[in-house]
Formats: structure tokens, sequence, C-alpha cells
């Protein structure tokens, strides 16, 4: 459990300075977990699954301890790495996933299940 905590923090700490270093605050020069390698984002969602693991043994055996806040605290950070990543992705597939660009199909869908990607404005995607 211990384990799977440090390891966890390791690697998401790693990637949390990373997005936290870039001279920019533009997200498109942010390095993506997802675009570089393979072996990177396995270890990462591998070490979340890890992480969710050592959490769900503590809330069951430890519920009021530091390691449990300190889990917490780095699940938050990687949700929102992996939100951020979410939104670059969906960003970068803007033409395949918006129904306004295919002009066929945009008169069959309704109204209603269009989306505005201007609402991902607020994650600097």
């Amino acid at each position: 459990m211990e384990e799977n905590i440090e390891a966890a923090e390791l690697i998401i700490t790693n990637w949390d300075s990373l997005s936290h270093d870039s001279s920019s605050s533009s997200s498109c020069n942010t390095a993506s977990l997802f675009s570089n390698s393979r072996e990177e984002a396995k270890q990462y969602l591998s070490s979340t699954k890890g992480l969710q693991k050592a959490m769900q043994y503590l809330v069951s055996h430890q519920a009021s301890s530091e390691k449990l806040v300190r889990a917490q605290t780095l699940m938050a950070t990687a949700m929102k790495r992996l939100e951020r990543e979410f939104y670059q992705i969906l960003k970068s597939n803007r033409f395949y996933l918006d129904p306004e660009s295919f002009s066929t199909h945009s008169s069959s869908r309704p109204s209603a299940s269009r989306s505005s990607f201007s609402d991902f404005e607020e994650y600097g995607v």
C-alpha cells in the first residue's frame, strides 16, 4: 500500500511539475502524457490505479490516517492532469467530433446534442 502511494507520488508529481514548468499558459505547449511514450502513459495510469487501491484499503482500515490525506491529494492532482489531457485530445480531434463539421449529418442531429467546444476554453484547451 505504501509502495503504491510512493510510486504514484513520484510519477504524478513529475508530470504535475512539467505542466507548471511550462513558460506559456497554453496547454498546447504543455507536454502531453499521451503523445509521448506509451510506456509513460501506461505507468501514469497504472500508478493512478494503484493509488486508488491504496485509498480503498486506507478508507476501510485507517480512515483517519495522514496517508489517506496524502493519497487523496495525489489523486486530485492526477485527475486534474487527466482532465486536461482529455480536453486536449478533444480539441485536437475537434473536426472529427464537431457535428457542425459534417454538413451531411448536421441536419439530422438534434440541436440539443450539439456541443460547443468553447466550453473547453476554461480548461485552457
